[in-house]
């Protein structure tokens, strides 16, 4: 699993950082902001976290899949070229952007 994309300050614990190279922090992190509090520099650094690792997962399939080619007409079953690899059976793919990534606010990840 790579490394997560923000970290919390190592001193203060109220400051954010976006990670460079490694899981490691490392004095070429990125600095982003200050906090009023070590915990809501928890809070917001957890969730962007969640995020990268729900896109992390919800990525298009290099193999075409079968499943349903369209919201409009029910009987448009058949092969999806870019589906998602989480979402849906084997059977039964989803395209992709799937509902996650589009939720997520994006097309792509």
């Amino acid at each position: 699993m790579t490394p997560a994309p923000w970290r919390v300050g190592r001193k203060l614990g109220r400051t954010l950082y976006e990670r460079k190279y490694t899981d490691q922090p490392s004095d070429e992190d990125r600095f982003l902001g200050i906090m009023d509090t070590r915990e809501d520099a928890k809070r917001v650094v957890g969730a962007v976290n969640a995020v990268a690792r729900i896109r992390q997962i919800h990525q298009p399939d290099p193999n075409p899949r079968s499943g349903w080619n369209s919201d409009d007409d029910p009987s448009e079953y058949g092969t999806i070229e870019r589906a998602c690899r989480e979402c849906g059976a084997t059977d039964m793919a989803v395209p992709w952007p799937c509902p996650t990534i589009r939720a997520l606010g994006g097309d792509d990840a």
